[in-house]
């Protein structure tokens, strides 16, 4: 895995989408810059797995914890922190995973393609029009489209751990 080549391939994105969460640009290198640096210090244990992927859990879950560290900063108030998963945690995780690939499986092709890439490579809109040959207007089409199927999917789904409201 040439490192290099990753960094430069994905980190303008990442950069992007991590600016989704947290409130500066400099917060968001950072986040992304740990992650690569997590990433490489993990190199030889990560196997048969997306990179692509595993970058865009890995920001958006620093990116979370970011928020969460922030607003115990400034509230005060205190909650759990710990990025460790239990097995009921890692259960959830399973199921919502395969909830969410059965709706991705039920939307039409290109809805699923620019959701797709909308969501899971944090592209913009204009950048999925670019990519896709269509309008800014049809991709946030497609994009609406495909998040009322999920609301209306996960409505009525009761995937929350027992006793947890």
């Amino acid at each position: 895995m040439d490192f290099e080549v990753l960094f430069r391939q994905y980190y303008p994105r990442l950069r992007n989408y991590a600016s989704r969460f947290v409130e500066s640009t400099e917060a968001a290198e950072d986040i992304v810059q740990e992650c690569f640096v997590k990433l490489y210090q993990k190199r030889f244990s990560v196997k048969d797995v997306s990179m692509q992927a595993l970058l865009y859990v890995m920001v958006r879950n620093s990116c979370l914890n970011y928020v969460k560290h922030r607003m115990l900063l400034q509230t005060g108030t205190a909650f759990h922190l710990s990025t460790e998963l239990t097995p009921e945690d890692d259960i959830m995780f399973d199921e919502l995973r395969i909830e969410i690939e059965r709706v991705m499986r039920g939307l039409p092709s290109k809805c699923r393609e620019v959701f797709y890439m909308s969501r899971f490579e944090g592209l913009n809109t204009r950048e999925i029009a670019e990519r896709t040959n269509t309008s800014m207007q049809n991709v946030e089409k497609h994009i609406a489209k495909a998040l009322d199927v999920f609301s209306k999917h996960f409505a009525g789904l009761d995937i929350s751990p027992a006793g947890v409201v």
